[in-house]
């Protein structure tokens, strides 16, 4: 299994935390994947200066973890996401 990251800059991205996708989201929220828990570990509680959000809708997606004063998008764990790393050009224009 390739372990893969991707990072998105998202810089006028549209609708976040759609309510269609909402329990989604909270189910994600509590089963993270080991990489995903040890990730948040590291980033939560803004330990790297910026706050950081786990499994936020962007769209009709959930991005494992994301920053709005950066307008950063973090997905991590390549088996996972293939869904995402097929569909990044659709995630870059939106």
């Amino acid at each position: 299994m390739q372990n893969n990251l991707l990072i998105i800059f998202a810089a006028m991205l549209p609708v976040h935390n759609q309510r269609k996708i909402k329990r989604q989201r909270q189910y994600l929220r509590n089963h993270l994947t080991k990489a995903e828990t040890t990730l948040w570990f590291f980033i939560k509680d803004a330990k790297l200066g910026y706050k950081f959000r786990r499994q936020h809708g962007i769209g009709n997606y959930i991005i494992d973890f994301y920053c709005f004063y950066l307008k950063l998008a973090v997905e991590i764990d390549g088996g996972v996401h293939q869904y995402y790393l097929q569909n990044q050009k659709v995630l870059l224009t939106l």
